[in-house]
């Protein structure tokens, strides 16, 4: 007597159920699916900054944000984040390294750790994935800073490359020298001084 209730009564109330859940978006009927979607249509605005929430999981811009504020966060951005690279080369300035200068690790682990927190503080203030958006700036970041002491890298091979092509004679080598020095010396500044405008 279990069996014939069962199969008239209970699995077509689970099969019915499945099939109208597909008919449904969300919980919603198809056809009120539509309607919201055509009543959406005709605020292209309102459209485009739900599909940004909904599916891309990114914030709108507010259109109210003053130029000046955001210059002003930028800036003081900059001012504070920017500085990071450059602490280890302050904090270790007065230690003498006998065999090995750390300095520059140093500086890479304090860039790697504030492009971690930048990325995550974007992640808090997006409301997404706080560990993703870390990741993601961190990875954008050394990316950019990897670049940029490739080109100096490269520079400095080319200057000295041609450099040397064009300078023969006894008195120019030891002016060739100094500026070698001066060169190698500008360029791995300007590589600490890069790794700060990796937070774009």
């Amino acid at each position: 007597m279990f069996y014939p209730f069962f199969f008239f009564n209970v699995l077509p109330f689970f099969f019915f159920s499945a099939a109208q859940k597909k008919k449904n978006l969300i919980g919603i009927l198809r056809a009120d699916a539509m309607d919201i979607l055509q009543t959406m249509a005709k605020y292209p605005d309102v459209f485009i900054d739900h599909m940004l929430v909904e599916e891309l999981d990114i914030q709108p811009v507010d259109d109210d944000e003053s130029a000046i504020k955001n210059g002003l966060v930028t800036m003081s951005s900059f001012m504070v984040f920017g500085v990071v690279p450059l602490l280890a080369y302050v904090i270790t300035l007065p230690i003498n390294f006998p065999d090995y200068n750390p300095t520059f690790l140093i500086s890479i682990i304090l860039t790697v750790l504030t492009l971690l927190l930048l990325g995550g503080i974007k992640g808090k203030m997006t409301e997404s994935s706080i560990w993703k958006s870390a990741f993601f700036v961190m990875l954008n970041g050394v990316i950019a800073a990897a670049a940029s002491y490739l080109i100096g890298f490269l520079l400095a091979q080319l200057i000295n490359t041609q450099i040397s092509l064009f300078f023969i004679t006894s008195t120019h080598v030891l002016s060739l020298l100094s500026i070698l020095k001066n060169l190698k010396r500008m360029l791995r500044n300007a590589r600490v001084f890069s790794l700060k405008y990796v937070y774009c």
